[in-house]
């Protein structure tokens, strides 16, 4: 956990369960955080679980609950919350068996899932899941696919515009992050095509008006992937996957509400260890803080998920769990 930009509680797992673990996504509901992920429990290339985690760290359902469990393959959830408390659940899901769709459902606080077996957002979305925002009005669905970044506008009771998806960006390389304010929503991606080496890009989408520029975060020589961005009290943090110390690691810096990243180079949030990759991050706020989880690829044995919180006063510090 971190708070302040200071982690506050050292790395800890997020489930108790032995099966294997991918691609977590955070969410805060107004009580708790909601971590979710693609679990490998069943035979069937994944389903959807999550689990609530309370401000102090503690798990409310150490097995977690399901949230989509169809026929298909179920991956790349993504997670957002409304003014309501409620959040909105997003993934890739393969049960047409025509190609990756998108598929939603709200959760409630305590846990309740809205539609069991989801709402279709669009189909053939292509290789890569979602991202979700909230402006304080709507939600935005983005997803990268055959000729770019591509959105659809979902309503507050999680019913997807009917005019269809359109392409906002057509350079992205990577999946895109989104996260919003009041008003406005940021997305970030990453374009390979930038030289010497895979560049962090974010961009600012008012509700009303032309978009913002392009801008580049981070700098460092070194490749930057698999971009994690959340919307705090003040701005937004975003977190990457960094190979500045020849492994995988995860870096941060909080943007103002302009998208000006305030922390030069990004600040490293993980360890720093060689017995292990870590990539894949994700990062939510709640509570006065925000909490970053990460997938972890040791050299032998399963792979976990690992978490700190981050404090963000006047610069990022994270407090590892």
């Amino acid at each position: 956990r971190v708070a302040a930009g200071a982690v506050v509680q050292t790395a800890f797992p997020v489930t108790t369960t032995v099966s294997d673990q991918h691609e977590p996504a955070i969410a805060f509901d107004g009580t708790d955080y909601l971590v979710a992920w693609r679990d490998i429990r069943r035979p069937d290339g994944g389903d959807i679980y999550a689990t609530r985690v309370t401000t102090t760290g503690t798990l409310r359902d150490p097995t977690g609950f399901a949230v989509s469990t169809g026929s298909g393959t179920e991956a790349e959830v993504a997670l957002t919350r409304a003014g309501s408390d409620v959040i909105l659940a997003a993934w890739l899901d393969s049960r047409s068996g025509t190609g990756n769709e998108l598929w939603s459902t709200r959760i409630s606080p305590g846990a309740s899932v809205a539609a069991p077996t989801g709402v279709r957002l669009a189909t053939t979305v292509g290789a890569d899941g979602p991202t979700l925002g909230w402006n304080g009005t709507d939600f935005l669905a983005a997803w990268r696919a055959p000729g770019g970044v591509h959105t659809i506008r979902v309503s507050a009771t999680g019913v997807p515009d009917p005019a269809g998806s359109s392409v906002l960006v057509a350079t992205a390389t990577s999946r895109p992050e989104l996260a919003g304010v009041p008003g406005a929503h940021l997305l970030v991606w990453v374009d390979s095509a930038r030289m010497p080496s895979e560049t962090t890009l974010e961009r600012r989408l008012p509700a009303t008006g032309a978009a913002g520029p392009d801008l580049v975060v981070g700098g460092v020589a070194s490749a930057e992937s698999e971009p994690g961005l959340a919307a705090g009290g003040t701005g937004y943090v975003l977190t990457w996957t960094d190979t500045r110390h020849g492994w995988k690691t995860i870096y941060g810096t909080r943007l103002d509400d302009a998208g000006i990243a305030l922390d030069g180079t990004g600040r490293l949030l993980s360890p720093e260890t060689r017995d292990a990759d870590r990539y894949g991050a994700t990062v939510s706020w709640g509570n006065g803080m925000y909490l970053c989880v990460w997938q972890r690829r040791p050299l032998m044995g399963a792979m976990t998920l690992e978490a700190t919180r981050l404090a963000g006063e006047q610069r990022l510090r994270p407090i590892i769990m």
